[in-house]
């Protein structure tokens, strides 16, 4: 494998499994709805605090903290079912004639398991990762509508999972 990392291949959703913190059920692919170049996924930066004597000009101890991981995306599928996953709320239909999404009236913690690989081949997982979704519709004649995503990895509530794995390919000789 090489040693740059590039392009989107897949990107998948699936509920998470409270037992093992794994999948649950069927993933979502997501892939072909991801609005070009709009892809990203960045550690904040960290935060140091230092702790000073009222003497000295140098700290004496300095704690740090390293920055939350979130990936950041537009989907271009707006279907209702596809508002219902990443944003909530329920999608009622009527037979034959029509299917309606309401938007949530409460505020919702989705958390998800999110699964992103490149082209080359790297996986990227988020084992429980809040989504954060908002309509973004600009519907004009050279615009669509969207639907931004933002997915902040959380503290797996498994013992033994990380917040983000990145597995490189082994190819073989």
């Amino acid at each position: 494998m090489g040693k740059f990392r590039y392009g989107l291949k897949s990107l998948k959703i699936e509920d998470i499994n409270e037992a093992d913190g794994l999948g649950a059920g069927e993933p979502i692919e997501l892939k072909d709805d991801v609005y070009r170049d709009t892809f990203n996924i960045v550690e904040a930066d960290g935060t140091t605090t230092d702790i000073y004597n009222e003497m000295d000009v140098d700290p004496v101890l300095s704690f740090s903290e390293q920055g939350k991981i979130s990936a950041t995306v537009q989907i271009m599928d707006t279907r209702v079912e596809t508002l219902a996953l990443l944003l909530g709320g329920e999608v009622i239909t009527v037979a034959g004639t029509s299917k309606t999404w309401s938007r949530p009236t409460v505020n919702l913690n989705l958390e998800k398991r999110v699964e992103f690989v490149t082209l080359d081949g790297y996986k990227m997982i988020i084992a429980r990762g809040r989504i954060m979704g908002k309509i973004n519709h600009q519907v004009r004649r050279n615009g669509i509508a969207l639907v931004d995503i933002t997915i902040t990895a959380l503290k797996p509530s498994v013992d033994g999972l990380a917040t983000l794995d990145v597995i490189e390919p082994i190819v073989a000789p």
